[in-house]
């Protein structure tokens, strides 16, 4: 499986963000304080959900007061 691409509605300081993913590896740079954990935590809450009871829900509350939101969307092995 892989990530082809992920939109980003609202999730903490990210949104709206849009990003496509070439074959391969892919690296994603940044400052600090750039949004790359942010991201990081983002495409794990998409695929495998969000824990309310270990404070993420409220840590990732979008900063703009806009709805948690975006997709994230993959291809399985073999096309």
């Amino acid at each position: 499986m892989r990530i082809k691409e992920l939109y980003v509605e609202g999730f903490g300081g990210l949104g709206p963000l849009s990003l496509s993913f070439a074959p391969g590896l892919n690296l994603i740079l940044g400052p600090n304080e750039a949004g790359k954990t942010c991201l990081m935590e983002f495409i794990r809450a998409a695929l495998f959900g969000l824990v309310k009871r270990d404070g993420a829900y409220q840590r990732y509350l979008p900063l703009d007061g806009r709805p948690y939101g975006g997709r994230v969307v993959v291809e399985e092995d073999g096309g």
